[in-house]
């Protein structure tokens, strides 16, 4: 044969031999995200966020709810980083092939949520999708603190009320749903919240095994009483998180679902931190005080937490002095309306007056726990200078309930203020609620074999 044959022979059998190639009827897809880093150590040279892969396969969805999905958790995951902006939260559902985003993003405030809505057809369903926000905001931190006097958490429930509203429009011109419902944090809580509600009304046409809900370090925001086991919600946690003991179960209130608890053991957590990011620095884990009694004892970090809400929320034996939270009725008629005003101050403030509040805060230190009224001398010079508006009687009456909340909680304020064991481990059960270090763990976790409730 000759060689300008050849040029054309084999051009055409490599063209008819890709022809044969299958090709593959569900395809995998993914996105690529970066998550800014928060907790690396100082003097750490590395100025990159972390570049992270999420991945997603339609067939995911064609397996049942009440089976933890480790695929499914971390594309949930990953989607609860991304909603975080829309700009962010746009690529993912575009990644994905999703379509009719319904975005809700308003400017911050105390009753504030943002949250997005998103479909895909998926053979013969439609896959709708609920994506809650709960990174990067400040003044619904308010919000985060309104526990109401009874029921489910009051900040929490009106939220999920919002977003079930929305979803029950979004949802009517469909007739064979699934839904996928995520959030992180803030976000985790209300959409437990909302989970129950959907499943609960029984108002939106959806079965709890096409129900897919992954919360990741949530907050307790339903009432116990209506916190059932649901089969078809997990919630990813790790149990060494402060954050994932409010608000307090010695108020009353719960998560529904079941909860995937990652921790293993403070040695095993951090080695897998140190695989995932050497200048990652938390604190150790280390042995501590007892609150009540000032007696050295060694506990989990579980305990140590569950002693914490117990000393927290513990019985006065001076009750004419209205200085303890001991119910929920305490905290909601005692200290609740003077730590939203904190909040609000807090996150109402320009950054550099907030940054020359607490600088002075600290160099007050001590004195702060005189009275009522060295507080208030502290803080109203800043709201001046930032034309904060307030009323006086109202702010003198915050300042003396959260002086009888400070100064009977003395001992914790003073161990986090000297940095000694307590306040490190304190310092840890906050460090961990960072999503670099769920992921990290989530990514190690190995599923128990048919979890349910």
């Amino acid at each position: 044969m000759k060689k300008s044959a050849l040029l054309f022979i084999l051009p055409a059998l490599i063209l008819s031999s890709c022809g044969d190639t299958p090709v593959d009827p569900d395809p995998e897809r993914s996105v690529n995200y970066t998550l800014g880093a928060s907790l690396r150590k100082e003097g750490s040279t590395k100025t990159e966020g972390y570049n992270l892969s999420f991945k997603m396969k339609d067939s995911y969805f064609d397996s049942d709810a009440n089976e933890f999905n480790k695929d499914i958790a971390l594309l949930s995951n990953g989607k609860s980083m991304m909603v975080e902006k829309e700009s962010t939260m746009r690529e993912f559902y575009s990644a994905f092939g999703f379509d009719k985003v319904s975005a809700h993003y308003p400017e911050h405030t105390e009753n504030t949520i943002q949250y997005a809505l998103a479909h895909k057809k998926i053979g013969n369903y439609d896959l709708v999708s609920v994506a809650i926000n709960g990174h990067s905001y400040g003044l619904e931190w308010k919000n985060n603190a309104l526990l109401g006097l009874e029921g489910d958490h009051e900040g929490f429930s009106a939220r999920a009320n919002d977003i079930y509203a929305d979803l029950k429009t979004y949802v009517a011109g469909y007739e064979n749903i699934k839904l996928w419902i995520s959030g992180y944090s803030r976000g985790g809580a209300i959409a437990n919240v909302l989970s129950h509600y959907i499943i609960h009304k029984e108002e939106i046409d959806v079965l709890k095994r096409d129900m897919f809900v992954y919360t990741f370090e949530c907050p307790k925001g339903l009432d116990d009483d209506n916190a059932p086991e649901y089969s078809n919600v997990f919630n990813v946690l790790y149990s060494g998180d402060l954050v994932t003991y409010l608000s307090p179960e010695e108020y009353g209130f719960a998560r529904c679902g079941t909860d995937i608890d990652l921790y293993q053991s403070s040695l095993h957590t951090d080695e897998v931190l140190y695989e995932f990011d050497e200048d990652i620095a938390i604190p150790a884990f280390e042995r501590c005080i007892d609150y009540n009694d000032n007696s050295l004892y060694d506990e989990t970090e579980q305990e140590q937490l569950e002693s914490l809400m117990k000393y927290i929320t513990r019985d006065g034996e001076d009750t004419s002095t209205a200085a303890f939270v001991h119910t929920r009725e305490d905290y909601v008629n005692k200290e609740q309306r003077a730590t939203q005003t904190a909040l609000s101050i807090f996150f109402g403030l320009p950054d550099d007056i907030k940054d020359e509040l607490v600088a002075a805060a600290k160099e007050k230190g001590a004195s702060l726990l005189n009275s009522a009224q060295e507080i208030y001398d502290l803080i109203t010079p800043f709201l001046d200078e930032a034309h904060y508006e307030y009323d006086p009687d109202e702010l003198m009456a915050d300042c003396e309930a959260l002086y009888k909340l400070i100064i009977n909680n003395a001992m914790l304020i003073v161990a986090i203020y000297m940095q000694n064991a307590n306040a490190k481990d304190i310092m840890r059960s906050i460090d961990v609620h960072y999503p670099e270090v769920g992921y990290a763990l989530l990514m190690d976790y190995e599923p128990v074999e048919n979890l349910k409730s």
